[in-house]
């Protein structure tokens, strides 16, 4: 059974009001048409927008916050950083199986927090912590190597 393209379009027009058919359409489809189904087929991309435009508006009314987008991306790098150091040690996230990297994190910061529920700051001090670790830990190895070598 086919679901209906537009359930979310009538989802979030529920939700505003104030807010016609008509007049969304005409406006997002630049005044090309007032017809939801032509404006789905014809002019994708502008759709897709106008649904994106409808859910901020929507959020905007209940009081939700759209998260900064710049703050994210911030965030997904230094998550990045984080795991990509882990798995010089050989912590490697197996099927988005985080608990041995959480056990670790939350072992260090003393905290309950996750990697994903931790705050830009955070992630910021933790990847200064595990590279200077890690920076000590090479420069250990290192040491004694070279002790190795010289017996």
């Amino acid at each position: 059974m086919p679901t209906n393209p537009h359930a979310r379009f009538f989802a979030l027009l529920r939700k505003l009001p104030q807010s016609s058919e008509e007049d969304l359409i005409w406006k997002h489809s630049r005044t090309v048409t007032t017809s939801l189904s032509e404006f789905y087929r014809k002019m994708p991309c502008e759709y897709a927008q106008m649904i994106a435009a409808m859910q901020s508006m929507v959020d905007q009314i209940h009081g939700k916050q759209q998260p900064d987008e710049a703050e994210e991306a911030q965030k997904r790098r230094f998550r990045s950083l984080i795991l990509g150091k882990l798995n010089e040690w050989g912590i490697v996230v197996k099927n988005w199986d985080y608990s041995e990297v959480n056990a670790i994190i939350q072992g260090w910061t003393k905290s309950q927090k996750t990697l994903k529920t931790m705050t830009l700051d955070e992630l910021k001090k933790l990847s200064r912590q595990i590279h200077s670790i890690m920076d000590w830990y090479s420069k250990k190895q290192s040491t004694i190597n070279k002790q190795a070598k010289l017996n």
